[in-house]
């Protein structure tokens, strides 16, 4: 064999050798990936998912793997594995990651363990649910805090807010009956959560702390305006069209509002006081134009400035 064959045949050894070392390695890594995160090593070596890591540790999922929920199903499966975990190290490396870290966990891994639920109507903590009629969603879209708490939301249960989606005067049912069956449980949903604040004993000062949608589930416009003076939540555009309603009765609007929002605003006494028009000249000195033009145009100021007969003022009072 002259020289050229055997460099040939050198170079086809190391490009071998090359090779196994590569597929070894990568064998190495996947394999060592999927050790470590079944026991939730890298979330909790990660500072980025320290949170996560620790809201995991206390939630009923605790005994559940991390891969249990955030692995790919399929043949290609470990592959995507290994290339997941390679993108997330650089991406923390570089801290070029979203935060709070989260990910998108398909049914598949629910239906694991959660196949008989779908299947069946299920009671629970006061709650009724067919989940045949949720078969195109996502368990997270009801779910997403089971594993991982959600700052503000019940744990391992939808809230109202999620469910008003859907159940309200426009769509769905909005019989309470339909979803919370009368009995104990059910009475405790009253004392936690967003509804302990909005329907507790200072309800009429705490309920606009709440979802407005949430509340037309069961409340209509009509409810809402045997108190307030105007529509609620406000229709759009209000900033334009709220001039009107406080006019008619500026009380109302401190029902709600202090009246220290109306000059955060206006930085100007709303609603304009007796004499205002008269003395409005020394307003528009004083503060100028801008301050006018934050709710009027220069339309309003014509009909009267057109038509009157300025002869003792100075031209410097008109800048239109």
């Amino acid at each position: 064999m002259g020289t050229k064959g055997r460099f040939l045949g050198d170079t086809r050894s190391q490009i071998k050798a090359l090779l196994i070392l590569a597929i070894s390695l990568f064998l190495f890594w996947g394999v060592s990936i999927q050790f470590f995160a079944e026991r939730g090593v890298p979330c909790a070596a990660c500072h980025a998912t320290k949170k996560q890591y620790a809201s995991w540790k206390t939630s009923p999922h605790k005994n559940i793997s991390c891969l249990a929920c955030h692995k790919d199903t399929g043949y290609l499966s470990f592959a995507r594995l290994e290339l997941g975990s390679g993108k997330n190290f650089v991406a923390w490396l570089f801290r070029a990651y979203q935060d709070p870290v989260a990910s998108q966990v398909g049914n598949e891994g629910c239906l694991v363990c959660h196949d008989r639920e779908v299947k069946h109507t299920i009671v629970s903590k006061g709650i009724r649910v067919s989940h045949k009629e949720f078969e195109n969603y996502h368990c997270t879209d009801c779910h997403a805090n089971v594993a991982h708490e959600i700052e503000g939301r019940t744990r391992n249960q939808p809230d109202m807010d999620s469910c008003s989606d859907c159940h309200n005067y426009y769509e769905g049912d909005v019989e309470c009956e339909k979803c919370h069956p009368s009995n104990a449980e059910t009475e405790k949903l009253s004392t936690r959560g967003p509804w302990k604040i909005t329907h507790g004993p200072a309800w009429k000062s705490t309920h606009g702390m709440g979802d407005p949608k949430t509340c037309a589930t069961c409340h209509d416009a009509l409810f809402c305006m045997s108190c307030h003076n105007s529509e609620v939540p406000h229709p759009q555009p209000w900033s334009h069209l709220h001039p009107r309603s406080a006019k008619q009765n500026v009380q109302g609007c401190y029902q709600c509002h202090r009246k220290e929002l109306c000059m955060d605003c206006h930085r100007i006494e709303m609603p304009h006081p007796d004499g205002f028009l008269r003395n409005h000249e020394f307003e528009v000195e004083e503060r100028g134009y801008d301050l006018c033009w934050r709710c009027h145009s220069g339309n309003n100021c014509m009909p009267c400035h057109l038509s009157a007969a300025h002869t003792n003022t100075p031209d410097r009072k008109f800048k239109f």
